[in-house]
């Protein structure tokens, strides 16, 4: 059956006079019969709460642009929506909430609460949503709630176990031996300090000096950062030297 044509109606009916006389008996069938789709489109899409945006009809298998009741805008084929298709949003949603565990919010709190912590969101959306929590120290942040669900907590917290565990118990003690061992002194007291991407005070034997050095213990077994200090100023004097006598020959010439 043509797309335009209707059940039940063979033939649309004599043209008038006045549409005679523009178009010829070809054009004109051909008119009507998309003046016929775009009201089935359009009544198609009425029935499901929405409405056809496009003004022309092309044919079945010619892409149309609807809205739905929700304000989703969309293409399709004009045969889909014929068919019964309609807002895949809408339908993406649908199914999201009949997936949706009735007993989730709870478990969220559930989780929470064997923390130490709470869940501060009062709506459960399913396990792929954010959701806000509050660890036992007062921090909150938001994440989703399948990470919550498999043992994922606090980040500040977790931050802040990581740093505890890069401290190493005797490492005090080794940036003291290597301080003594280059003839100078570790001037701090804090384990703490002992971190190895943490600066500390070193005092050289023959400067009597406090120098602050980074990542000391990183490198022990190399030449300290500070006594670095003349060559690589002498190498900048050199770089800045041959830059001025090659600015001065480019003027020259």
């Amino acid at each position: 059956m043509p797309f335009g044509a209707q059940r039940g109606k063979p033939g649309a009916g004599r043209l008038s006079n006045a549409s005679d006389s523009r178009h010829s008996p070809k054009e004109a069938k051909k008119k009507r019969l998309q003046d016929v789709g775009l009201a089935r489109l359009q009544q198609a899409a009425r029935g499901r709460g929405g409405e056809c945006l496009s003004s022309e009809c092309l044919g079945q298998a010619a892409r149309y642009s609807f809205r739905c009741a929700a304000g989703h805008a969309w293409e399709v084929a004009g045969s889909d929506v014929l068919r019964g298709a309609w807002c895949r949003l809408c339908a993406h949603e649908q199914r999201g909430k009949q997936l949706l565990s009735p007993d989730g919010l709870g478990r969220l709190q559930q989780a929470a609460a064997a923390r130490g912590g709470a869940c501060l969101s009062d709506a459960y959306l399913g396990q792929g949503k954010t959701y806000r929590f509050r660890c036992m120290h007062g921090h909150e942040w938001e994440t989703r709630g399948n990470p919550v669900l498999r043992g994922a907590w606090c980040p500040d917290c977790a931050y802040v176990e990581k740093g505890k565990r890069m401290v190493r118990p005797d490492g005090l003690a080794r940036l003291q031996a290597v301080a003594v061992a280059k003839g100078g002194a570790c001037l701090s007291t804090r384990a703490g300090a002992a971190k190895l991407n943490s600066p500390m005070r070193v005092e050289t034997a023959p400067e009597g000096e406090d120098i602050a050095c980074e990542n000391w213990s990183k490198h022990e077994q190399k030449t300290p950062p500070h006594a670095l200090g003349g060559i690589q100023g002498q190498g900048g004097a050199g770089r800045r030297s041959r830059r001025q006598d090659s600015g001065r020959a480019g003027a020259a010439a």
